[in-house]
């Protein structure tokens, strides 16, 4: 099941574990290293939304993590929608996300539910089509994962995501950006509501005292 809330590490996962991730979307390319041990709790940074015309309202790193430690008891509690975020590139925000969707497996095996199947992580791209958004689906995955999209992505893209969003609104949902805070995203370009937000910097970032 989930890892120990008292210390929420990115690490690498076995070649069994990796196969199964792979063929459900996450791309090889961006697997969480092998040898990875890192601890989420000083990779988390402070997010201060800049939205227009919205008071920002610090989300800082302890709280962060807290819902974070809820998410990984159980990742399949609710149809929450989660944003990560990571700078300066999406990478880390794809290990954290590889680590939620591997306990979301490690809960969708243990409790079986019909029409469910294993959670499937989405790339959106440029373009009017979409095959996750267009075509029917014949089981419910029982978590979606979407990254490739920031804040500067074109309104097709955006577009796709917001309707994935709607698509898939009964099961918990993840998306993915980089470089800026996942809050920034969803209240300027997707005017859509978040339930949590996750933001990880490098190892060689500045420490806030």
């Amino acid at each position: 099941m989930a890892q120990n809330t008292d210390e929420i590490l990115i690490r690498g996962f076995s070649k069994e574990r990796q196969r199964l991730l792979v063929s459900r979307g996450v791309p090889g390319q961006d697997m969480v290293p092998s040898r990875a041990r890192i601890d989420v709790s000083e990779c988390l940074v402070k997010i201060e939304p800049n939205i227009p015309r919205i008071m920002p309202k610090l989300l800082t790193a302890s709280r962060q993590y807290k819902s974070l430690a809820r998410i990984m008891e159980s990742p399949l509690r609710s149809s929450y929608t989660l944003g990560i975020g990571s700078f300066p590139s999406d990478l880390r925000a794809k290990h954290l996300a590889q680590m939620i969707m591997s306990a979301a497996i490690d809960q969708c095996l243990e409790h079986r539910r019909p029409g469910r199947s294993l959670p499937l992580w989405h790339r959106v791209y440029g373009g009017l089509s979409d095959n996750l958004r267009d075509k029917p689906i014949q089981d419910m995955p029982c978590m979606l994962i979407i990254s490739n999209v920031t804040e500067g992505s074109s309104n097709y893209k955006l577009e796709k995501v917001r309707d994935l969003l709607e698509k898939f609104s009964e099961i918990p949902r993840i998306v993915i950006t980089g470089g800026q805070p996942p809050c920034d995203l969803f209240g300027n370009k997707l005017f859509m509501p978040l339930r949590a937000a996750l933001f990880l910097g490098p190892d060689n970032r500045i420490k806030e005292l």
